[in-house]
């Protein structure tokens, strides 16, 4: 304490900083999902990966994804959906739900968009994830869903194995077929 009752942080500016974005992270990032079902089983695990980030291939055809800026991965995501839209009303909702769900991950931490992905909490909740997020941003989970979707299909972002058996989003609809058909990404720039 000084003279003027007042109380002075002894921590350096770097360790406020990082004492706030590790609260802002703990305020944004999802629960994972329950590891016991309604009448407390144990649930089975689908995949041995939740929670982990990808192989980090430098020669991993979208690696150069991962470092694009808000706008140059909105585009990215958008021009690389096109193709599985039907009609203008989905597209446009496409692109909303796309700018909800790239705009939250944006302030999470992380270099790269999986790390954004991976300290958002959404790996480890396949099955409760969407709903949370949806009430958080006050959208409806039919949106988050999508732009989750979107950001999968497009390889921005890598969910584990885990997410990719046990999310019913992204098992239903022919999503996990439509992320086979972009295995490329000459195809997707084209």
């Amino acid at each position: 304490m000084n003279g003027t009752n007042t109380v002075t942080d002894p921590r350096s500016p770097d360790q406020v900083a990082a004492a706030q974005t590790y609260a802002r992270t703990r305020e944004m990032k999802v629960a994972p999902d329950s590891m016991v079902d309604a009448i407390h089983r144990a649930r089975g695990r689908q995949a041995f990966d939740a929670g982990t980030l990808g192989p980090q291939d430098p020669e991993w055809e979208f690696r150069n994804l991962q470092t694009l800026g808000l706008e140059e991965a909105t585009a990215w995501v958008q021009g690389a959906n096109e193709t599985f839209t039907s009609g203008p009303k989905y597209l446009a909702m496409t692109k909303q739900a796309t700018r909800v769900v790239l705009g939250w991950l944006a302030k999470l931490p992380g270099d790269t968009w999986d790390e954004r992905w991976f300290a958002s909490g959404l790996d480890e909740a396949p099955r409760d994830g969407m709903t949370q997020l949806s009430e958080r941003l006050g959208r409806p989970t039919k949106i988050v869903s999508l732009g989750v979707m979107t950001l999968v299909r497009s390889r921005l972002i890598r969910p584990s194995y885990e997410w990719m058996f046990s999310a019913s989003q992204w098992n239903s609809r022919g999503r996990a077929v439509s992320f086979l058909e972009v295995q490329n990404p000459r195809h997707m720039s084209g």
